[in-house]
């Protein structure tokens, strides 16, 4: 709404800084939700710059995931490049986690494959989600998004470290999933 108007212009300046503050991330999240993606154009343009470190800041990774929600398809397809060709250092963290499955999800098919390909390129990665609040839903989601001898690799590294999906906390997700997923297959 125009009513907004000052306030996008004002934090459109300082985005990367008022998406990392505790309360400021919070105005950033409203914009996104509030104003059509044309008002918060440059806002959003400034934050896809800074894409990867943002997906992985406790409180910047809310206001992107919002820009995941409510961008437009150009948008989301930039970040879902950018969290590709960052995608080690974003899963490293949680809040990284929790973008990459909200990105798992809203983004266009094509491009959440090749965010999911990156993931499973990358050694040791997908063994260390189970270990990390919301690895699990990214690793799902990194799961959901692949198929054919990809899917099965990424299941079977998974598979290998079966002891620690049981045993970990975030691990048990995934174990359901593979199991689910695999006993769906054998009824087939």
């Amino acid at each position: 709404p125009e009513e907004c108007r000052f306030v996008i212009e004002e934090v459109v300046e300082r985005a990367g800084v008022a998406s990392r503050h505790r309360y400021g991330c919070r105005v950033v999240q409203r914009l996104f939700r509030r104003c059509s993606p044309r008002e918060v154009a440059e806002l959003a343009d400034r934050l896809l710059a800074d894409a990867a470190n943002l997906a992985g800041h406790p409180f910047a990774s809310y206001v992107m995931q919002n820009l995941l929600r409510h961008g437009t398809d150009r948008q989301r397809h930039a970040f879902g490049r950018a969290l590709e060709r960052d995608v080690a250092s974003v899963l490293k963290t949680s809040a990284g986690c929790g973008t990459v499955a909200v990105a798992m999800e809203a983004l266009a098919s094509e491009d959440a494959v090749w965010l999911a390909r990156a993931a499973v390129q990358a050694p040791g990665l997908l063994e260390a989600l189970p270990l990390v609040r919301f690895g699990s839903a990214a690793a799902i989601g990194i799961l959901k998004n692949l198929q054919g001898p990809e899917l099965a690799k990424a299941s079977s590294r998974f598979s290998a470290i079966k002891s620690v999906l049981g045993a970990s906390r975030y691990g048990h997700d995934i174990k359901a999933y593979l199991d689910a997923r695999q006993g769906s297959a054998e009824c087939r």
